[in-house]
């Protein structure tokens, strides 16, 4: 059996990332790392508008109907969507301006699973970081590319990939954290 997808926008990317789905305004967010641009779809509307960004960012999240969370080169900034006003949230992965972030995704507790890896791809140069507030924590280091971040539906299990190595890890999480147990 054969699925035919609908091609939602055609704009061709070096390196796109970052998907996500906001059900409040029915909008589909992602990223253009390397073009430093978060483009926004209203899936009513058909809308599309392209927000250019000072640095690379590779996650968005909503937070509520105003702000927006992005992962970038530079830190965890707030995005206030009305204005595109960006304050610098914390910085996770201080010291090495030689890596970006690449994949995360929010856990069902509310904290941001971060990976980062060296803009070369660099051998085991990038971390996986666990966000709550302004508190990180380092959770895996000497990930070459992190890929694939996803949690089961209660929490209580983490996913992610090197792409590098080409393995699949499973951790069991505290489902109220998002912190491995």
């Amino acid at each position: 059996r054969k699925f035919a997808g609908k091609v939602l926008d055609g704009t061709q990317m070096s390196l796109g990332e970052g998907p996500n789905f906001d059900p409040t305004t029915n909008s589909l967010c992602w990223l253009n790392i390397l073009g430093k641009e978060l483009h926004e779809l209203d899936l009513t509307t058909n809308a599309k508008t392209v927000h250019a960004l000072p640095f690379m960012a590779s996650v968005v999240a909503r937070i509520d109907d105003r702000r927006q969370m992005l992962a970038t080169d530079e830190g965890i900034f707030i995005r206030d969507r009305s204005t595109g006003n960006l304050v610098l949230h914390v910085d996770f992965e201080p010291g090495k301006p030689g890596n970006r972030s690449n994949d995360g995704r929010v856990h069902p507790s509310g904290a941001l699973w971060i990976g980062t890896m060296g803009r070369k791809a660099e051998t085991g140069a990038g971390s996986i970081y666990h966000v709550a507030k302004n508190v990180v924590t380092t959770l895996f280091e000497d990930i070459s590319i992190p890929n694939g971040i996803c949690f089961s539906p209660d929490g209580a299990t983490g996913y992610y990939v090197d792409t590098k190595v080409n393995r699949m890890m499973r951790v069991p999480l505290d489902p109220a954290t998002g912190l491995p147990t």
